[in-house]
């Protein structure tokens, strides 16, 4: 009975430190995966940021073409309408001095 007990005891001691080891084990497990998570999280936004700072550079030279395509076009047409008025101001203004004339 007594070499029974005994080897009951043992057998406790050993459960006692499989759980130890295996309480030990998953912390390190818990702590591995929250490393691998933080350093995961790190690189996806550090890519994502590289990633819109690229989109921002394009859409900024995106605008800044456009820009320059309407301001271009805008000054054709105004060379063009000050060339049109110069052509006809006489008659313009002869056609307005005629109607006022007349009343």
């Amino acid at each position: 009975m007594e070499e029974t007990l005994k080897r009951l005891f043992q057998i406790e001691e050993a459960s006692g430190r499989i759980m130890e080891r295996a309480e030990l084990q998953k912390e390190a497990c818990r702590k591995e995966y929250e490393e691998k998570t933080a350093a995961f999280d790190e690189q996806m936004q550090r890519e994502t940021e590289e990633h819109l700072a690229g989109l921002r550079a394009q859409l900024k030279a995106e605008r800044e073409e456009k820009l320059k395509s309407l301001v271009s076009e805008t000054e054709e047409r105004e060379a063009s309408m000050r060339s049109l008025f110069g052509q006809r101001k006489d008659a313009i203004a002869a056609e307005l001095v005629k109607s006022i004339l007349e009343g």
